[in-house]
């Protein structure tokens, strides 16, 4: 990648670690969440569930949406590059 220090994490790993480590870090961040919600499920009251389902579903698409996987497979594009292309 030409611009290391601008770009995406998820790339980065992806170039300097290669697929496997890759794969590891998706597979960590589905652990995760899996966990959190087994934890969440096995609350003893229905606040305590809502409570462990928000958390962990936060933290997941927040994990989704920081690594940029999404970007980097050309699922969606990447409006940060968009503006920037924009302002030139």
């Amino acid at each position: 990648l030409p611009y290391a220090h601008t770009d995406f994490i998820f790339p980065m790993i992806g170039e300097e670690l290669g697929l496997r480590v890759s794969l590891i870090v998706v597979f960590l961040f589905v652990v995760i969440i899996v966990c959190g919600m087994m934890i969440a499920l096995h609350a003893k009251d229905r606040v305590g569930l809502l409570l462990g389902c928000g958390i962990v579903s936060l933290i997941g698409f927040r994990a989704h949406i920081y690594s940029h996987r999404h970007y980097v497979a050309g699922v969606d594009f990447d409006r940060r590059r968009l503006l920037d292309e924009m302002d030139r």
